[in-house]
């Protein structure tokens, strides 16, 4: 049974094709069509059957078409439904797209949108373009991501897009870049009109979208369980957390969730760093056709990638014409506009739990929600202020001590207040700055909305940075200030920011970020 079935698959992908294929038809039809006649539930009857059809033989054909119908078992169904698209048999989409416009599971669905992806032809094409707008959210990216997988099907789709029949936001970057690959002049200028341009290298503005996301999700209500929905919806595709979902890239239950940091990092800036067993293949076969994924084996012979929705595609390597490594993750960038902002937070209402949301034992990571607080006394400092300002601390604060605010004006805040009108609130932190070609200190702060402070920004005891922080008019203004401190790449610092008096009236100051960062 195992000997039929790797056969098939080698048939399937190429591997065995021209005089070698004619030779195993020879060689196997008259064992091929003895066990065929045997019950079909037997695993050999249907791995035979399958092998048939693969070397389109007439009575497979015809023994999978009656077979379809009659079977209870979906698995056995999907099967005999791909025996018959690997013949070339109409009859294979016919079945499939009976399956696809079906109240199937979500998981049986995306198994005959894929089967439909196979075939690659005009009716294939229209079965999936007539059906795209009113599948399920959680079988939709597998028909996109068998749509951008031809230029002619890619074409069609983005013409859906252009009439306003499905939105922009279905369609991922990597399945933009992918399309872009397929070197298709006209399609290229349809992906840029209407997707929009399409990078091929990590974008630095992720950094400014996760400082955004980290106020907004850590002071956000979300519900975990409609998180879960979400997860099954958009992640599942390739991720498994607590036990659901496909194994395309990293269990998230176990891998990439050891902080918030973490985590907000892989969610919005997924290219950030890619792990070595997670660098993305972008193959083009000669027959004008592009895969994306993770590569599971790269032999003279074949080369296999996993792909979106726990899939294994198979492409000899004599059909190859190009194989290009990713220089960005699988994972796409832009989550944030394929969800509505309830839905991102649901979402990480459930990955940031430890457990299932129906566990009572299941408990938020550490850092992922803003938790209130205020103390006078200096050793409650480090626990206020890491919320916030993670590595800083300080011995003496004047008014009010320090202060974790859920919500100033919009976003979470550290606040303190000079000593005294002569002597600053100091916050200290001491690192080793980054080997990189551009070093930064980001800092975001606020004043009351009745009075201002100065800002001093020291580094090794030498000033880098001094400005009053006040409002614009009547509204408190959040201010972004960068240092750069290029450099002193890779070098030990100690790092002061000093909450300066300036008129002695109000001279709070308000700490919503203070971060390394580099390009």
């Amino acid at each position: 049974d195992r000997c039929l079935q790797l056969l098939t698959a080698r048939i399937r992908s190429g591997e065995i094709s021209g005089d070698s294929l004619a030779s195993i038809r020879k060689e196997l039809e008259e064992s091929l069509n003895s066990a065929m006649k045997a019950n079909a539930s037997r695993p050999s009857t249907l791995s035979a059957i399958e092998l048939a059809a693969s070397l389109k033989m007439e009575d497979a054909i015809n023994r999978a078409r009656q077979l379809v119908p009659q079977t209870k078992d979906e698995a056995i169904e999907l099967r005999l439904v791909n025996a018959l698209v690997t013949a070339g048999s109409a009859d294979g989409l016919t079945f499939a797209e009976k399956i696809l416009v079906s109240d199937r599971s979500a998981e049986v669905r995306r198994r005959a949108v894929q089967a439909i992806g196979r075939i690659g032809s005009a009716a294939s094409t229209s079965a999936l373009i007539s059906h795209l707008a009113k599948l399920p959210a959680d079988v939709q990216p597998a028909a996109i991501e068998a749509l951008t997988d031809r230029a002619d099907s890619a074409t069609e789709l983005l013409g859906l897009v252009r009439d306003g029949k499905v939105p922009s936001t279905l369609i991922n970057a990597n399945q933009a870049q992918k399309m872009l690959s397929l070197k298709s002049k006209p399609l290229a200028d349809l992906v840029t009109k209407y997707w929009g341009v399409v990078r091929t290298e990590r974008d630095p503005a992720r950094v400014e979208l996760i400082a955004r996301m980290r106020n907004e999700l850590r002071t956000s209500s979300g519900d975990p369980v409609a998180g879960r929905v979400v997860f099954k919806k958009l992640c599942a595709q390739c991720h498994k957390m607590y036990g659901e979902g496909a194994e395309v890239g990293p269990d998230i239950t176990r891998n990439g969730r050891a902080s918030f940091e973490q985590l907000l990092s892989n969610v919005f800036d997924p290219s950030l760093v890619i792990g070595s067993a997670y660098q993305g293949l972008t193959v083009v076969t000669k027959e004008g056709r592009v895969v994306s994924g993770l590569p599971a084996e790269d032999s003279p012979q074949r080369v296999v990638l996993k792909v979106q929705g726990d899939k294994q595609e198979i492409i000899a390597r004599s059909d190859i014409d190009e194989v290009v490594p990713s220089k960005l993750s699988l994972m796409p960038e832009g989550i944030e506009k394929q969800l509505q902002p309830q839905e991102l937070h649901d979402l990480f209402a459930f990955i940031t739990l430890d457990k299932p949301p129906e566990d009572p034992a299941a408990k938020l990571l550490a850092g992922s929600r803003i938790v209130p607080g205020e103390s006078s006394k200096s050793d409650e400092f480090p626990v206020l202020l890491e919320q916030l300002l993670t590595g800083f601390t300080t011995s003496k604060v004047g008014e009010g001590g320090v202060a974790v605010l859920a919500d100033y004006y919009g976003r979470p805040a550290v606040r303190t207040h000079p000593v005294s009108r002569t002597e600053a609130c100091r916050l200290t932190s001491s690192t080793t700055l980054p080997s990189s070609s551009k070093v930064s200190l980001r800092l975001s702060v606020a004043s009351h909305a009745q009075g201002d402070w100065q800002l001093t920004v020291n580094v090794n005891g030498e000033i880098r940075h001094q400005s009053i922080v006040k409002c614009k008019g009547k509204d408190v203004d959040w201010k972004e200030i960068t240092v750069d401190l290029t450099d002193l790449a890779g070098q030990p610092v100690t790092l002061e920011l000093l909450n300066k008096a300036n008129d002695w009236s109000n001279e709070f100051g308000y700490w919503n970020a203070a971060e390394i960062l580099t390009e």
